[in-house]
């Protein structure tokens, strides 16, 4: 559609044409003409008992009743939710708009979608492209606006620095992978399966996140292009180990790194967390690392921010998506720091 409005950040169309400002106000046409949303929370909406959100209330005057509730794992991990609600209510103070509190809900993939459809909480950010095309999929009830592209992470394949595998670090990353294979195929042959210690192993996220997902797809590649004969089709073609095994209560985008540390394994790993274990890089050294420059680099990720169509206070939920989406959200992106480098 077409809309004269020069102040226009997004334009969407669903049931109602929507638009936002840019200072995150949202209009809907009604009978031809733009009506101003204005925030009628929900009812109370419930809260997961079982998990204790993180409160960011950073130029909060006195405890706001007005809070926007946001579920996601590494991005908030890294510090990156932090940065942004920090960043957000700076700027909602300096346009007039009252501040609010931000409670971060650190969770799994799983969890993430179940709590925005619920309405548990109002947005997820996330970098899994199966929860993304569930949602867009009309699976999970999303706000008009739906989806907003906020980041693009690399990711790191890093590894003993004794490099029991040989890796190539000039090579592409499927053919690292499948150097990663053949290395541990050496060792194996179906009478001592389990029985040996292979030359390289490979340490899994195994958590159905983004970066195992990814994980997942490469190793599926290796099997396309070499996948050994005398083997059954589930072979994992490298052993892969879990460390410490997964449960509800250990959700760390880390632990991977740890096991890969401790054990001498290799792992697939995001580079904000790399950067927050620097303890971690006198064991570990970077083999591949994916480059935000190259659109079709299988190691990077892109970051979506999904609204909730059960958001307590929507109008809020929009302005932060618009407004993370935005040049004032971006450049907190594009600068934030771990330990002194940037990552998205």
């Amino acid at each position: 559609m077409i809309d004269n409005h020069t102040d226009n950040v997004y334009i969407a169309v669903a049931a109602s044409a929507y638009r936002v400002n840019t200072k995150g106000e949202i209009y809907q046409l009604v009978s031809g003409a733009w009506l101003l949303l204005e925030d009628k929370p929900f009812d109370e909406r419930p809260t997961p008992t079982d998990i204790q959100p993180v409160i960011y209330d950073k130029h909060c005057r006195n405890p706001s009743p007005t809070i926007l509730r946001i579920a996601g794992g590494a991005a908030g991990q890294s510090g990156l939710i932090q940065a942004l609600s920090d960043a957000f209510n700076k700027f909602r103070v300096s346009e007039k708009f009252d501040p609010c509190r931000v409670a971060w809900y650190k969770t799994s993939p799983s969890e993430s979608l179940r709590y925005l459809n619920d309405g548990i909480v109002d947005v997820v950010i996330t970098r899994n492209s199966v929860e993304v095309a569930t949602a867009l999929n009309q699976s999970i009830r999303l706000s008009p606006l739906g989806s907003y592209l906020i980041f693009r992470e690399p990711l790191l394949l890093v590894g003993p620095l004794s490099n029991p595998a040989n890796l190539d670090p000039n090579s592409d990353i499927i053919t690292m992978f499948r150097t990663l294979r053949q290395a541990a195929q050496l060792d194996y042959t179906p009478r001592n399966a389990g029985t040996t210690d292979p030359s390289a192993s490979f340490e899994t996220r195994g958590d159905g996140s983004a970066t195992h997902l990814r994980e997942c797809q490469l190793w599926e590649e290796v099997r396309k292009v070499d996948q050994p004969p005398h083997l059954p089709a589930f072979f994992p073609y490298i052993p892969i180990n879990r460390y410490p095994p997964l449960t509800k209560a250990n959700i760390d985008a880390s632990l991977n790194l740890y096991g890969a540390a401790n054990l001498g394994y290799y792992t697939l790993t995001e580079s904000s967390m790399y950067r927050l274990k620097p303890e971690l890089h006198t064991k570990l050294t970077v083999y591949k690392h994916g480059q935000l420059n190259d659109p079709n680099d299988l190691l990077v990720l892109q970051g979506h921010l999904l609204v909730g169509a059960r958001a307590q206070y929507p109008a809020l939920a929009e302005h932060f998506a618009a407004w993370a989406a935005g040049p004032a959200g971006q450049s907190i992106v594009r600068d934030f720091r771990i330990c002194g480098r940037s990552v998205y």
